[in-house]
């Protein structure tokens, strides 16, 4: 299961720069490692400041996402954290 996450600019850049030990993004990295996801960009190398701040995670057990994303929201620098719908025909 994918999760998307919205993040603060100061914990986006922090995690893009790779600066997990960075203050502002610690909160989220423990957590992250106590979820057993990795934090990647998802749209890497985008220069739109915007687009900079989305990040994604995969679950890998279904049965926890909905405990997950409720302790990703809880996050400090987590403005939104979700799991995107199947896409349907129209």
């Amino acid at each position: 299961m994918q999760i998307t996450l919205q993040l603060a600019d100061d914990v986006a850049r922090a995690l893009e720069q790779g600066a997990t030990a960075d203050a502002s993004a610690q909160p989220l990295t423990r957590l992250a490692s106590e979820l057993g996801i990795a934090l990647r960009p998802l749209h890497p190398g985008a220069r739109d400041a915007a687009l900079r701040r989305y990040f994604v995670a995969e679950l890998a057990d279904s049965s926890a996402t909905d405990s997950a994303l409720q302790r990703l929201r809880t996050s400090s620098g987590v403005l939104a954290a979700y799991v995107k719908p199947t896409d349907a025909m129209p």
